[in-house]
């Protein structure tokens, strides 16, 4: 989806907005935090200001546990049994990280997706989305898709989260079932 450059949006006017409560709308708009406010994931309420939604329509579901290695760094990288509609991104362009943790987060391509065969994986790419090796990631990426073979194509999709003025985009997910 076109837009504008997702670091360049006006700055924001309240940025000491009070906490969201639980009952929030999952539909309302984004939201910014402090990242050392975003550090305490879990708690039931976050400093959180009122921002517009990034500029895309598209999003990548993430398994529960994933939300706290994303936030620090640790997890820039995703494995996907590829398909085309859903995994081809371009360097730069955005997309909505899904977190089962409860939170979805604006991220950011750091290069376009790279798709080679599955037999073509090595360990340490593996080992970057937190597997062993390349048979770990067979065994792990196999309970999510059943077809998966050694020939099959898979994405690569590396990433970072996308900040605006050095905040965190993210809004609550209540909808975690996709």
């Amino acid at each position: 989806m076109a837009g504008k450059e997702f670091d360049s949006y006006d700055p924001l006017d309240s940025p000491g907005a009070p906490a969201l409560p639980k009952e929030a709308d999952a539909e309302s708009d984004w939201l910014l935090c402090e990242p050392e406010d975003f550090a305490l994931i879990g708690a039931d309420d976050y400093n959180f200001s009122s921002t517009p939604a990034p500029a895309t329509d598209r999003s990548l579901v993430f398994a529960e546990g994933l939300l706290r290695p994303v936030f620090f760094g640790k997890k820039e990288i995703t494995l996907r049994h590829y398909r085309p509609e859903a995994h081809d991104f371009k360097k730069g362009e955005l997309f909505v990280g899904k977190f089962k943790d409860g939170l979805d987060i604006a991220l950011k391509a750091k290069q376009a997706t790279k798709v080679k065969p599955f037999s073509a994986l090595t360990d340490r790419e593996a080992q970057e989305d937190g597997f062993r090796d390349v048979r770990d990631a067979f065994e792990g990426m196999g309970r999510y898709y059943s077809d998966l073979t050694p020939n099959s194509e898979l994405a690569i999709v590396r990433f970072k989260m996308a900040t605006k003025r050095g905040l965190i985009v993210a809004r609550p997910n209540y909808d975690t079932e996709e």
